[in-house]
C-alpha cells in the first residue's frame, strides 16, 4: 500500500525545455486519476 509518493526534479539547470516537468505532470495526472477512480468504485464502510 502506498502512503506517500513524491516526484522531484534532480537537476533543473540541465532541463532547458522542461521535458522532465512535462513527463512528470503526465505521470502525476495518470496516478491521480487512477486513485480517484478507485475511491469512486470502493464501497464506503
Amino acid at each position: 500500500r502506498v502512503c506517500c509518493w513524491e516526484i522531484c526534479e534532480i537537476n533543473p539547470l540541465l532541463d532547458t525545455l522542461n521535458t522532465m516537468v512535462e513527463n512528470s505532470l503526465g505521470i502525476f495526472e495518470t496516478v491521480v486519476d487512477a486513485i480517484a477512480n478507485r475511491l469512486e468504485v470502493t464501497p464506503k464502510v
